[in-house]
């Protein structure tokens, strides 16, 4: 599976409530907006997944820089600029996104950051990432793909270029994640059916999850026994 960071991907999970995981074990694929992520409001309990930095198509470093008005034929400073510029192409991006979070090494004791667990109180675990990706296809329609890959978090007061559907901010870091785009998308949720998929997922309460994580060397029995 693809790597970020040189850090190797060591699965998939979707984290969210229980009847939402239960929607995804039978196959469907809840895709949200970048708007809705963009437009969620502060303050109202859902700063996990709000950020108005979603849809945004590249980063400018403009610190320094100095914006000016047009007054009778000449142009006055009016305040000078701190921090990035926001460039968003015309008409925004258009994509709806799954997003899961992927386990990356190297393993650590707690290796889910717990802040994970406030997105739901259940997660699904992928079994077979491979398999998974292999059953995901996109809709019949001409002009839309789906496209997916690990999330690339950037530092935006120092990072400038190309933003999109894969990169986020460096404070995000902690989701650690993986998104399924499609592109282009519709202005309102979809839902992916994948067909069903409980043969390669494993769910269970999220706050066990860390508890339930544990890496094994090569040798080992499922048991967590040498082998004779």
């Amino acid at each position: 599976m693809a790597t970020v960071d040189d850090d190797r991907v060591f699965g998939l999970f979707k984290f969210g409530r229980q009847d939402y995981i239960r929607d995804f074990v039978r196959g469907e694929l809840y895709m949200n907006t970048l708007q809705y992520f963009q437009n969620l409001e502060a303050g109202r309990g859902d700063e996990l997944r709000r950020d108005p930095y979603e849809g945004v198509g590249s980063l400018v470093q403009a610190t320094g820089g100095v914006l000016s008005l047009e007054v009778e034929g000449a142009y006055r400073p009016v305040v000078e600029i701190v921090g990035p510029l926001r460039w968003r192409p015309p008409g925004g991006i258009k994509a709806n996104v799954f997003c899961m979070y992927t386990l990356r090494g190297p393993v650590r004791p707690d290796p889910v950051d717990e802040l994970n667990f406030r997105f739901g109180d259940t997660f699904a675990g992928i079994t077979n990432g491979d398999e998974f990706l292999r059953r995901i296809r996109a809709p019949e329609t001409p002009g839309r793909q789906l496209t997916w890959g690990p999330v690339e978090y950037v530092d935006e007061r120092t990072y400038q270029g190309t933003m999109g559907i894969f990169r986020k901010r460096l404070s995000f870091r902690y989701q650690s994640e993986f998104r399924i785009a499609l592109v282009p998308g519709d202005d309102e949720p979809y839902i992916l059916r994948v067909g069903d998929l409980s043969d390669i997922v494993i769910a269970g309460p999220l706050s066990e999850l860390n508890r339930r994580l544990v890496a094994r060397p090569p040798g080992y029995a499922d048991a967590g026994q040498p082998q004779g």
